[in-house]
C-alpha cells in the first residue's frame, strides 16, 4: 500500500446523513504541488495487481481517469488555494439512493495520496418534487394560458407548494392525485411582467432550499411605447441627443426617423438598430434637422411608436 499520510484531510465531520434530492457538501484540504492530476473517489479499493485504486470516479481533472455519467452535472469541485493548504471541497447536488457509500479524495504526482474516508448515508424522501411538464424550453405567448404541475410522490403526507421565488406567499393551486402522484396545478394566464418570472415548486413543510424546483417562465410579447429621451429645443451647432428604449420579447428592431416641417409626409431614417432594445443618436444641430422624430420598435409580435419634435433656434 502507498503512503496515506496526513497530506490530505477530509474535514469533520466525516460522516452524514442526508435527504434523496439534498445536497452535501464534503470539506477537504491537501497539501499544494504543481502538476497534480486530482481524484474524487466513491468506494475506493486498492487493487494490488494494478497498483492503482479503483472506484466510481465522482470527479476528475484527468482524462485518463474520466467522471462517471451518473455524476455529470451533479457535482461542483472547489479547488481554491491558501497559503499552504489547497481546497479540494466536493460538493454533490441532487442527491440519488446509491450515492450512498464511502468519498475520498486522491492526488496524483511525484508522490501520491489518498485522504480519510467520508461516509454519505442517503435516506428515502417520499416528498422529492419534480415540474411537469420536465422541462420547459419553449417560450409563451402573452395571454396564453399556462399550466404547470408540482408533483411528489403518493407515499408523501402533502400536496406540495408553488411560490414565487424570492416571496414568502403561497400560490393558489388545484390538488389531484392519483395511485402514484400528488399533484398541485398552478394555473396562469401569462402577461408581459410575467416574461422572466421565476417559479419555486417545494415539498410542503420543508424549508430546505436544495429540495426545491424551479421553472423560469419566458413569454414573448409586443413592444410597449417606446420611451425617447431628447433636447427639444437646440441652438444651431448644439449637439443634441436621442435615446430611444423599449420593453419586449423577442428583442426589437428600432428605427429613428425625422418627418421635415417643410415636407411631413416625407420620413428620413436617421438610425436603426436591429435585434436591440435601445438606440442613441447624437449630432451637432442644424437646421435641417428640426422636424419631427419617430421611434418605431418592431419584432415578431407587433409594433409600437412613439414621437417628439425638435426644434432648432
Amino acid at each position: 500500500m502507498e503512503d496515506t499520510s496526513r497530506s490530505i484531510v477530509i474535514e469533520e465531520p466525516t460522516t452524514t446523513t442526508s435527504q434523496e434530492g439534498s445536497c452535501v457538501t464534503i470539506n477537504c484540504k491537501y497539501k499544494y504541488q504543481d502538476g497534480l492530476k486530482l481524484l474524487w473517489i466513491k468506494d475506493a479499493k486498492w487493487i494490488e495487481k494494478e497498483k492503482k485504486f479503483d472506484g466510481i470516479i465522482v470527479y476528475s481533472s484527468t482524462d485518463e481517469r474520466p467522471q462517471v455519467a451518473e455524476y455529470s452535472n451533479r457535482v461542483e469541485f472547489f479547488n481554491d488555494q491558501s497559503n499552504h493548504w489547497t481546497n479540494c471541497t466536493l460538493k454533490i447536488h441532487d442527491l440519488k439512493k446509491n450515492d450512498s457509500g464511502n468519498y475520498t479524495f486522491r492526488y496524483i504526482g511525484s508522490e501520491k495520496y489518498i485522504s480519510n474516508k467520508f461516509l454519505l448515508t442517503v435516506m428515502d424522501n417520499p416528498c422529492k418534487v419534480h415540474i411537469k411538464p420536465a422541462i420547459l424550453n419553449k417560450s409563451f405567448k402573452e395571454g396564453e394560458k399556462v399550466r404547470l404541475q408540482c408533483a411528489t410522490s403518493v407515499a408523501c403526507e402533502f400536496h406540495p407548494l408553488w411560490q414565487s421565488s424570492g416571496s414568502s406567499e403561497i400560490l393558489s393551486s388545484e390538488h389531484s392525485e392519483d395511485e402514484v402522484e400528488k399533484r398541485s396545478e398552478l394555473q396562469l394566464n401569462v402577461s408581459w411582467t410575467d416574461d422572466g418570472r421565476t417559479l419555486t415548486c417545494r415539498p410542503s413543510r420543508s424549508n430546505d432550499s436544495y429540495l426545491e424546483k424551479i421553472v423560469t417562465l419566458r413569454v414573448e410579447y409586443s413592444p410597449k411605447t417606446p420611451n425617447m429621451t431628447m433636447n427639444e429645443v437646440v441652438k444651431e451647432g448644439e449637439l443634441y441627443t436621442i435615446t430611444c428604449t423599449v420593453e419586449s420579447s423577442p428583442q426589437a428592431t428600432l428605427t429613428l426617423s425625422r418627418s421635415s416641417l417643410t415636407n411631413p409626409e416625407k420620413d428620413i431614417i436617421t438610425l436603426k438598430e436591429i435585434q436591440s432594445n435601445i438606440l442613441k443618436f447624437a449630432a451637432n444641430a442644424t437646421v435641417s434637422d428640426a422636424g419631427m422624430y419617430t421611434c418605431e420598435a418592431e419584432n415578431t409580435e407587433g409594433k409600437n411608436f412613439s414621437k417628439n419634435q425638435l426644434k432648432v433656434l
